[in-house]
């Protein structure tokens, strides 16, 4: 390794080091999003190939891009009201970052959204799988076939892990159906989450199809990770129906009436068995129960408290109607991946109104390592709330934080990306009087890399002891590229002074691209990696070329990056 330099000290102007981080910071976001189809967990579009290496980059960039992102957002806030006062930089942030973030909304998040309807409709009709892809089509005369060649009657798709019954059920498919079942599917064969081919038809309200299954050993009783049985399955209100048929099909309308109704006559079916089923046990011979070598791993437990706290955000008191229906104002996806602008309006807002007191307090003159204490301190106590499925009624921890897309932001997303906010104004403060800690990039970004991501990656079932590794994977590496860059990149550069320019547009345009690319790979015979390399670059390349020709020298240009030349 290199030994440690001391770094320059810095001038108030500008920060080439930071621009260029920016945009990296951007720019990673692209392939993060082309990433999660190839990694095999849950995204719009799953492609029928994928490898542990696209979860292992989704999940690493998705523990510090934004974070650091809100840092240097913070600094750049900073640095513009010590250059042109508090006013000016309302006014810049205004034009920055609401109006984008409200056209965007207008533009770009509707389009992501028609664009996604149709991305996972052509992935269900593509799944990768021969024989799920004949069912959904409804292509029956090629199921028979393809299951005397040796097709596996019970293998999941890649998208949804829905095995073919599963699918067959869901489409409304019943020659389907029957032809499976008669085949040997079984129609106790569960997704991931618990959820069989009966819990299915109860929930499209298929009465036929539900008593089909239980006729052919479907279990009327059996649960899901939830604790929801088919009977229960039937009392999903009306949004979560349309989301499960816009997630799982990219159907933007059901007819609701005819799911009411078919959802009634399986119920009384499935209420009537159940009953019987009880009253028949009072009378059965009991065996002993068996004792379990291994116990079934207990979800960890959920302080009340948090439980009250999502309840609260998800109460009817912060749902309104509007034209398009019902709004939930902190748990609907508004404003999509731009969700980051609406958070950063609110933050200069919040700044705006501290400043004034911080100046005539003194607050700015707090030592650096004191408000880097209380930064990371305030980042771990978000993070302890994060991960808590409403529905399901336990945590669910991922690498990196929740995310945040509706009107309200969600309070403890607000304090968590307040806290690297709030850290990089005062990197800005500190920032004449030298860098201390990013001199040891060299160390942190290792140490994070290969000690704690890995570490953070094999704990995320226990809270407790994957909390303090994620929290110092990104602090690490939020300190650790500063350095990095600062050492490297602090140097005016005509590219990459371009490249920090067009990454905002690329970034909010991005999406749709990428969508309808892995959509159109899904089923191709390719390597992940060469599909992953394929959607950056078909994505990044037309938008580059935009940038130039459509948006650098022209008023959208202005808006989203001030006067050239700056």
């Amino acid at each position: 390794m290199e030994p440690t330099v001391e770094l320059p000290r810095l001038k108030a102007d500008r920060r080439h080091d930071i621009d260029a981080l920016r945009a990296f910071a951007m720019l990673l976001g692209i392939g993060l999003h082309a990433a999660l189809a190839y990694s095999g967990k849950p995204w719009l579009v799953v492609d029928a190939r994928h490898a542990d290496f696209f979860y292992w980059f989704f999940s690493a960039v998705h523990g510090f891009r934004m974070q650091l992102f809100f840092l240097v957002s913070g600094y750049f806030t900073a640095l513009m009201v010590s250059r042109r006062g508090l006013w000016a930089m309302l006014n810049n942030r205004a034009a920055r970052i609401l109006v984008p973030a409200l056209l965007g909304l207008a533009t770009i998040v509707q389009l992501n959204s028609k664009v996604g309807d149709w991305a996972m409709g052509w992935n269900m009709r593509h799944p990768g799988t021969a024989l799920t892809g004949a069912v959904v089509r409804g292509e029956n005369d090629r199921v028979g076939p393809l299951l005397d060649a040796g097709a596996d009657i019970d293998e999941p798709e890649p998208r949804l892990k829905m095995r073919p019954l599963a699918w067959a059920v869901m489409t409304g498919n019943d020659e389907a159906v029957r032809l499976l079942l008669n085949r040997g599917a079984d129609p106790n064969a569960a997704m991931p989450d618990g959820n069989t081919p009966l819990h299915t038809a109860a929930f499209t309200g298929r009465a036929d199809l539900v008593k089909l299954l239980v006729a052919k050993g479907a279990d009327s009783a059996r649960t899901n990770s939830m604790g929801i049985n088919a009977l229960a399955a039937t009392f999903a209100d009306e949004n979560i129906t349309r989301l499960v048929y816009r997630f799982s099909m990219g159907k933007t309308e059901i007819d609701w009436a005819r799911i009411q109704k078919g959802r009634e006559d399986a119920r009384a079916f499935l209420g009537a068995r159940l009953v019987g089923d009880g009253f028949r046990s009072l009378f059965a011979k009991k065996e002993p129960p068996k004792e379990e070598k291994t116990p079934a791993p207990r979800a960890e437990p959920v302080p009340e408290w948090l439980s009250s706290y999502y309840r609260w955000m998800s109460a009817d008191r912060f749902q309104v109607e509007t034209l398009y229906g019902k709004v939930k104002l902190f748990d609907d996806a508004t404003f999509g991946h731009l969700w980051f602008l609406w958070f950063l309006a609110w933050m200069v807002a919040g700044y705006a109104l501290v400043h004034p007191l911080a100046a005539r307090t003194g607050l700015w003159r707090l030592p650096f390592v004191v408000s880097l204490v209380v930064a990371v301190g305030a980042s771990a106590a978000a993070q302890w709330c994060m991960g808590y499925q409403v529905l399901a009624g336990r945590r669910e921890v991922i690498m990196g934080p929740d995310t945040s897309m509706g009107w309200l932001p969600r309070p403890h997303m607000v304090v968590y990306y307040g806290a690297f906010f709030w850290l990089g104004t005062r990197y800005f403060h500190r920032a004449n009087h030298g860098l201390r800690l990013e001199r040891l990039w060299w160390l942190m970004l290792p140490v994070a890399l290969f000690g704690l991501f890995p570490a953070a990656l094999a704990t995320l079932t226990n809270h407790a002891v994957n909390l303090p590794l994620q929290v110092g994977f990104t602090w690490l590496m939020v300190f650790g590229l500063l350095g990095l860059f600062h050492a490297r990149l602090n140097v005016e550069s005509p590219s990459i002074r371009f490249f920090s320019d067009a990454s905002y547009w690329l970034y909010l345009a991005h999406l749709p691209l990428v969508l309808a690319l892995q959509a159109l790979f899904c089923d191709w015979p390719m390597p992940a990696s060469a599909k992953f390399l394929a959607v950056c670059l078909l994505a990044t390349l037309p938008l580059l070329i935009t940038y130039r020709l459509f948006v650098r020298d022209t008023w959208l240009g202005l808006l989203l990056n001030g006067r050239l030349g700056r």
